[in-house]
C-alpha cells in the first residue's frame, strides 16, 4: 500500500523571463543582426575613446596573501614605494614599484586590514585601521583589533586603541595636523553595537572621542576631509 501525503503540493515556480523580454521587445525574438551591429558599434566607440590608461595591465603581486586587496597607498613625493593592505593577510610594502614585496604587519594581532593612510607632510607616519568593512560575498571577513600607527615607514607598529570597534572602513589624517586623525568604524559584523560611528583623536591616538553616532546598526565606512578647510568633514 502506498503512502499518500495529505500536504498540498506547492505550485510550480517558473524562472522569470523579464530579461529575455527586454532583449526581444517588441518582436518576441532576439534580432541577432541588431545584436551584432550593437557589438560592432560599442567596439568602435571603445577604440575611439582610448586614453593613456588603456595599456595592458601587469600583475605585480603580492600573490601570497589571504583574501582581497582592500587598500593601496603611495607616499606623497615617492615614485617607487607602495603599501598594499589585504582583507586578512596584513600589509605588504614595495620599494621598487611592485617588483618585490615585504610583509611589514605580521607581528600585529590582526591581519585584517580595513584602510591605510599616510601623512602628506611626513611620509614615515602611517595609520592603519584593522577589520575589513566590506563583509559578505563568498568569503568571511574578521573583526579587527582597532588602530595601529607607525612613525618609521612601517618598520615598527604601535597599537593605538579602538580594539572594540569591529571593522574600520576609513582612516584619515588631518593634512594640517598629524596628531589629528579620524576613523570611520563600521562596527561588529554580525551584531548590533554602540561602537559604530566616527571617531577622532587629537593626540596621535592616545585618546579617542566618538564624535558621530547614529545607531547601533549604522556604521561609518568612508570619510573625506575638505582640502581647504580640515574642519569640514564628510562621512
Amino acid at each position: 500500500m502506498a503512502c499518500i501525503s495529505e500536504r498540498p503540493r506547492s505550485p510550480k515556480v517558473l524562472p522569470s523571463d523579464y530579461l529575455f523580454m527586454q532583449r526581444s521587445f517588441p518582436k518576441g525574438s532576439i534580432d541577432k543582426e541588431a545584436y551584432h551591429r550593437a557589438l560592432d558599434q560599442m567596439k568602435e566607440k571603445a577604440i575611439k575613446t582610448r586614453g593613456p590608461f588603456d595599456n595592458p595591465w601587469i600583475n605585480l603581486g603580492p600573490i601570497n596573501i589571504c583574501g582581497r586587496i582592500t587598500d593601496i597607498e603611495m607616499p606623497v613625493g615617492s615614485e617607487s614605494d607602495i603599501y598594499a593592505g589585504s582583507a586578512s593577510g596584513g600589509i605588504f610594502k614595495s620599494q621598487d614599484l611592485g617588483s618585490t614585496w615585504e610583509a611589514i604587519f605580521d607581528e600585529s594581532k590582526s591581519l585584517a586590514i580595513g584602510d591605510i593612510d599616510i601623512s602628506k607632510s611626513d611620509t614615515d607616519i602611517i595609520y592603519v585601521g584593522t577589520g575589513e568593512s566590506n563583509a559578505g560575498g563568498g568569503s568571511l571577513a574578521y573583526d579587527g583589533y582597532g588602530v595601529y600607527g607607525s612613525e618609521d615607514g612601517g618598520a615598527s607598529w604601535s597599537h593605538l586603541g579602538l580594539e572594540n570597534v569591529g571593522s574600520i572602513g576609513k582612516v584619515k589624517i588631518d593634512p594640517s595636523d598629524n596628531s589629528r586623525i579620524f576613523v570611520a568604524a563600521m562596527g561588529a559584523l554580525f551584531q548590533n553595537s554602540n561602537e559604530r560611528g566616527i571617531y577622532r583623536t587629537t593626540d596621535s591616538g592616545q585618546t579617542w572621542e566618538q564624535i558621530l553616532f547614529i545607531s547601533d546598526s549604522t556604521g561609518g565606512i568612508d570619510l573625506v576631509i575638505h582640502p581647504n578647510d580640515s574642519n569640514v568633514i564628510y562621512a
